[in-house]
């Protein structure tokens, strides 16, 4: 007779696993999905699993994670599962691919443009390993994050960078 751990150590891998025939997925939110085998051949797998290559790289240890929502994932198994036509299936991959690489657009107040402006004209609009503590400090003072000034000055070091 199995203790109960050894049970429960049991389950806990099946779970994991999956069943046979079938593969675990994770949306970007971490909520788990055991999905068929045979759904990896279909174009809407391909897209998925493409996009999850180029968000998360190749050579990534852990589970399969895709960079879709849960509502998104459940609308895609759902779509599988119902055989919808070709259609609807070119609709939820321009979807799945327009959904997942949206990005926002940050809006920024006159004086966080012009406290950005002053540092990168300070820095000759290049982020130097040097001048981090100014960038933070910039950071601290305006709310924006390292990233959103690095792409700020990218955006605008044509523009705003030259010399009158």
């Amino acid at each position: 007779m199995k203790s109960p751990s050894k049970k429960l150590s049991n389950i806990i891998a099946k779970w994991r696993k999956g069943r046979k025939g079938q593969f675990v997925v994770y949306t970007k939110e971490g909520k788990r999905f055991v999905v068929p085998l045979y759904y990896l051949n279909h174009p809407i797998f391909k897209v998925l699993l493409e996009m999850a290559e180029e968000e998360y790289g190749s050579n990534v240890n852990g589970p399969l994670q895709v960079p879709c929502e849960n509502e998104l994932m459940e609308y895609i198994l759902c779509l599988l599962r119902t055989k919808l036509g070709n259609v609807e299936i070119g609709e939820a991959i321009s979807s799945i691919d327009t959904c997942s690489k949206k990005r926002f657009r940050t809006k920024f107040s006159q004086v966080q443009k012009e406290k950005m402006q002053e540092l990168a004209d300070k820095l000759g609009w290049r982020i130097q390993r040097e001048d981090e503590e100014l960038v933070q400090q910039l950071c601290n003072e305006t709310g924006i994050t390292r990233q959103v000034f690095k792409v700020w000055m990218h955006n605008n070091k044509h523009t705003l960078g030259k010399k009158p």
